[in-house]
């Protein structure tokens, strides 16, 4: 039996609004989908900053540019492994 798109967006709007707000009623969930993604973003680019004067690397201003996107990455890997988490616990509970 085959789901209608309506009803599946209702579900997920549902499942989205407990995990919300389940975040808001213990805030130490948010901390590491921001904080640790933001933290190896300037520890990679601090630490790998001289590697922009190597012979054959690409002319950029900054390595920011690079460890830009491996962050935005990581920081939607991090939120999905929490709307896993949420998911799953959702299922188990009820």
């Amino acid at each position: 039996m085959r789901r209608r798109p309506a009803e599946t967006a209702r579900h997920l709007v549902a499942l989205s609004r407990r995990s919300t707000l389940a975040i808001f009623r213990q805030p130490a969930l948010v901390g590491p989908s921001l904080i640790f993604p933001l933290f190896f973003a300037a520890l990679g680019s601090s630490a790998f900053s001289r590697a922009i004067s190597l012979p054959g690397f690409p002319q950029v201003d900054s390595y920011l540019q690079f460890t830009l996107a491996g962050t935005v990455t990581q920081g939607v890997l991090f939120g999905s492994v929490t709307g896993a988490a949420a998911l799953a616990t959702d299922i188990q509970d009820g």
